[in-house]
């Protein structure tokens, strides 16, 4: 008879891998999560093009990228699934926005509204920096008495309206888009002189600085925040900025200047690019504008 040892009993490994497996998953899954939330917070946003207002810039379906530590500066955040804010903060020694430079923006709001009534980012081009002087005549833009540089690319098209606009920002002026200024765009520590005359023109800009109603005439002077003042000072930087296709395009002339503390960053790329009229993928593609670098 044949002796035969008795073997140990194996353990079932399996399942024991399967579970590091899955809890290796989900850290891995975690880190990326972590990983793309920093990412889209502070350095890299994605972003689509939906109108034509920056053609032939950008095009309707172009999908951009953003680099949102160009200037050093931070909007308020909140992390996502949390209750946890983060502040406007700005980081040293990044760059300052500079003209022809490509934006993307918290709206400041219609012209009229001190808080905007919707939460939306917009994409124009910088054209007057704080403490310029702006004027339009036709389709020339002067800035501080010069001709503004034509950037490589930039369509403009012919605006056949030359009436006033009620639109115009700001209230009480004259102008079209094609007849426009001169504006002042104010910088930090400017003294604004205020007296009924004038009020209407700086009443809007106030009341967002302040983000309430804080502007009244009172027996002919101006108050702000019930207290008769003739003079108020800025408190922050501000941008003048208009979409390349100007006839096409709600601005700067139409609801007024971009605060510092608005811009999320500034488009670099086009990364992708579909055209949203085609009828199949294949014809929607536009090769020749994925990895196209934006001026």
């Amino acid at each position: 008879m044949e002796d035969r040892a008795d073997l140990p009993e194996e353990k079932p490994v399996r399942s024991r891998h399967f579970g590091l497996s899955v809890r290796e998953y989900i850290r891995v899954t975690i880190i990326a999560i972590i990983l793309v939330i920093f990412l889209r917070t502070f350095v890299l946003e994605a972003y689509r093009i939906p109108t034509s207002s920056m053609e032939n810039t950008l095009l309707p379906g172009d999908l951009i990228l953003v680099e949102k530590l160009s200037y050093g500066h931070l909007n308020e955040f909140e992390i996502p699934f949390t209750s946890i804010k983060f502040p406007v903060f700005n980081l040293p020694d990044f760059s300052q926005p500079e003209r022809n430079d490509v934006l993307v923006f918290q709206y400041p709001g219609d012209r009229d509204e001190y808080i905007p009534s919707r939460q939306e980012n917009y994409i124009k081009r910088i054209a007057a920096l704080p403490g310029d002087i702006v004027v339009i005549r036709k389709d020339t833009v002067y800035i501080n008495g010069r001709p503004l540089e034509t950037p490589e690319g930039v369509f403009y098209k012919r605006e056949k309206k030359e009436w006033r606009d009620d639109r115009i920002f700001p209230p009480g002026k004259e102008w079209s888009s094609l007849s426009y200024g001169p504006l002042f765009v104010p910088k930090s520590g400017d003294t604004l002189h205020l007296n009924p005359f004038t009020i209407d023109e700086w009443r809007v800009f106030i009341n967002r600085e302040l983000r309430r109603p804080a502007v009244s005439v009172e027996g002919g002077k101006v108050h702000i925040d019930g207290y008769e003042t003739e003079e108020y000072i800025v408190k922050k930087n501000y941008y003048f900025v208009l979409g390349d296709n100007r006839d096409d395009s709600m601005d700067s002339r139409y609801w007024g200047f971009v605060p510092e503390d608005h811009i999320i960053g500034r488009a670099f790329m086009i990364y992708w690019s579909l055209d949203p009229s085609a009828f199949s993928i294949m014809d929607a593609l536009r090769s020749d504008r994925i990895l196209k670098k934006v001026h």
